[in-house]
Order: structure tokens, then C-alpha cells, then sequence
């Protein structure tokens, strides 16, 4: 027979050292559950960023190992100028939100 675990005592479980008072369990719960799911967001978020990250460095080292690399990445870089900033600045912003 399995039995349940009042809501007192599975508050104790996630907070152990914050006594959480009785007629708070529920709020202080669900603060919980929200902290929780915006810590995955965030998570995410810098995992994309990281696999961006990883991703435009090693394009531009490719760029730049090849034969006249240096020259065309600053070629590209002087076409892209201002709109390029732009574009990735509103990339990541809609990223973070």
C-alpha cells in the first residue's frame, strides 16, 4: 500500500534548511515550479548561443584557413557592415525573450 506524502513534508523535501509555513505551502510550491521552469529557459537559451557561437567560429576559421581566407573574410565583413549588426542584435534579443 503506498502512501502519500503531506504537502508539509514535500516542501521540507525541496527546501530542507526554510522552514516553509503551513498556510504558505502551496505558493511557496509553485515559486518553485516557476523558478524551476525559467532556469530551463535560460539553460536553453545559452545552449543555443553556445551552438552559435561554436558554429560562426568555426565557419570564420575555414574562411580563414584557406587560400586568400583573410582577405575574403574581410571582404564579407566590410559588405555586411551595419545591417549584419543589426539583424544579429535583433536575433539575439528575439533569442533571449
Amino acid at each position: 500500500m503506498r502512501t502519500t506524502v503531506p504537502p508539509a513534508d514535500a516542501a521540507q523535501q525541496y527546501f530542507p534548511t526554510y522552514r516553509v509555513p503551513r498556510d504558505k505551502i502551496e505558493v511557496t510550491l509553485r515559486e518553485y515550479d516557476l523558478s524551476a521552469q525559467a532556469l530551463t529557459a535560460d539553460q536553453r537559451s545559452i545552449s543555443l548561443a553556445t551552438g552559435l557561437a561554436v558554429l560562426g567560429i568555426s565557419f570564420s576559421g575555414t574562411l580563414i584557413g584557406s587560400d586568400s581566407g583573410l582577405r575574403t573574410l574581410k571582404s564579407a565583413l566590410e559588405h555586411v557592415g551595419h545591417l549584419g549588426e543589426a539583424l544579429l542584435f535583433a536575433i539575439v534579443s528575439a533569442l533571449r525573450w
